[in-house]
């Protein structure tokens, strides 16, 4: 069985009292039976369609959220390493053009392409080198990795909101079928 499910938002107001009101209603399209042939749900099929195909976008919004994370963790990764490799040298002195050349680990990148060295990364982040001392630098990182963070913990948020979202489609499911399933059950010992 395929089917698609659309939700369509309607609102209006009544003439009579002025009151407004909302309605979400469903389409379910495609939906066939194994002989191909497109069939009616009943109340509870349209149900489980509607809640599965939710749970199905909500895991599909999870999967995106989470590449996001993962490209931003690898820019915290490649803005540490850069930050790490400044730790020495003198934080009042002028930022010198040879710092720029200094080596990044191999597995730094940056929007999964490798950076190389530490000119790459402040390139990526729009660093103006000119008239900047190693603790300019250092404060520019800095920046670069809260901004990030920050970004980091409302992903974390908005994953854990979308999976609370997705789990409550799935258990609105199984509740159906288990509801479906004890009604069945009820009628044939009646049947008896």
């Amino acid at each position: 069985m395929t089917f698609t499910v659309e939700k369509i938002q309607l609102s209006g107001s009544d003439p009579a009292t002025g009151r407004k009101y909302e309605a979400n209603t469903y389409k379910v399209e495609g939906v066939v039976d194994e002989n191909g042939e497109l069939r009616q749900l009943s109340m509870i099929g349209l149900i489980m369609a509607i809640c599965l195909q939710r749970a199905v976008n909500k895991e599909s919004d999870i999967i995106n959220e989470m590449e996001a994370l993962s490209r931003v963790t690898a820019e915290l990764e490649a803005l540490t390493a850069g930050e790490e490799l400044l730790v020495g040298y003198d934080g009042a002195g002028p930022w010198k053009s040879e710092y720029g050349d200094l080596a990044l680990p191999s597995a730094t990148t940056w929007g999964g392409v490798p950076i190389g060295t530490l000119k790459g990364l402040l390139e990526k982040i729009e660093v103006n080198l000119e008239n900047k001392t190693v603790d300019d630098v250092l404060r520019e990182l800095d920046k670069a990795q809260d901004s990030r963070n920050s970004f980091s913990q409302e992903s974390l948020i908005e994953i854990q909101s979308l999976t609370s979202k997705r789990d409550d489609a799935y258990s609105i499911a199984s509740n159906v079928t288990k509801s479906m399933s004890t009604t069945l059950i009820g009628i044939s010992n009646n049947i008896r």
